[in-house]
């Protein structure tokens, strides 16, 4: 089972594993450095579409963000 760590906790050690910078992620998911950093400091979550991506580009189950004590993903397409 995965620790407790938030969301964005999670995805940055998942994109530090990968050895991947905040602009060099950034740019293959599509979206700006600065809501990557939001992200990763837990002041926004991103949309359930870019977390799919976000998975498949650091090569995490999709699980693996999702589980935690918190709710991670806006459910709006």
């Amino acid at each position: 089972m995965y620790k407790s760590f938030t969301f964005g906790k999670r995805l940055k050690m998942a994109r530090v594993e990968k050895d991947l910078s905040q602009r060099e992620l950034a740019k293959l998911i599509g979206c700006t450095q600065a809501s990557l950093c939001d992200y990763e400091n837990d002041k926004m979550k991103p949309r359930l579409l870019l977390l799919k991506k976000i998975a498949h580009i650091l090569k995490k189950s999709f699980n693996y963000f999702l589980v935690t004590n918190q709710i991670v993903v806006t459910f709006v397409s």
